[in-house]
C-alpha cells in the first residue's frame, strides 16, 4: 500500500504492507484571523490572568522560542506576544528573545524567526492590536 506522509515540504511516499492500519489526521482549515485568535487567547486565557496583567512597566521579560527545526510559526506568534506586552507597558528594550535549540545543528542567527526579530528591533511594524 502506497502512502504519502506529511514530511518536509513536498511529502514522502512510502510503501507499507497491506495489513497495516494507517491513521490519518483530520485536515482542518486554518483560522480566518490567526493574530486575533492569539490575542484573544492571551487576553482571555483559561485558568490564568491575561498576559497584560502579568507584565507591567519596568518589568524585564524573556520569551523563549523554538528554532527553525520546529514547525512553529514564530514569525506570526512572537509579534503578537510582544505587542501584548508593550500594550501592558513593558518597553521593547526590556523584552529579550531567547532562541531555544533542541538536538539540532547550531543556528547561524539568520534562520530563526527573522521577521519576528526585525519586528522586535523596530524594523518592521507589529500587527495591529
Amino acid at each position: 500500500m502506497k502512502v504519502r506522509l506529511a514530511y518536509g515540504k513536498t511529502g514522502l511516499a512510502v510503501d507499507l504492507p497491506d495489513d497495516v492500519t494507517v491513521i490519518r489526521s483530520q485536515q482542518l482549515p486554518g483560522l480566518a484571523d490567526e493574530a486575533e485568535a492569539l490575542r484573544k487567547a492571551l487576553r482571555q486565557p483559561i485558568g490564568s490572568p491575561p498576559l497584560s496583567q502579568r507584565g507591567k512597566p519596568g518589568d524585564s521579560v524573556a520569551i523563549g522560542h523554538s528554532d527553525i527545526t520546529r514547525a512553529t510559526p514564530n514569525d506570526r506568534i512572537l509579534p503578537v506576544i510582544i505587542a501584548e506586552l508593550e500594550n501592558a507597558g513593558v518597553r521593547s528594550e526590556d523584552i529579550v528573545l531567547i532562541q531555544r535549540v533542541g538536538y539540532a545543528p547550531p543556528p547561524d542567527g539568520s534562520r530563526a524567526a527573522p521577521d519576528a526579530r526585525r519586528r522586535h528591533r523596530g524594523q518592521l511594524p507589529l500587527p495591529a492590536a
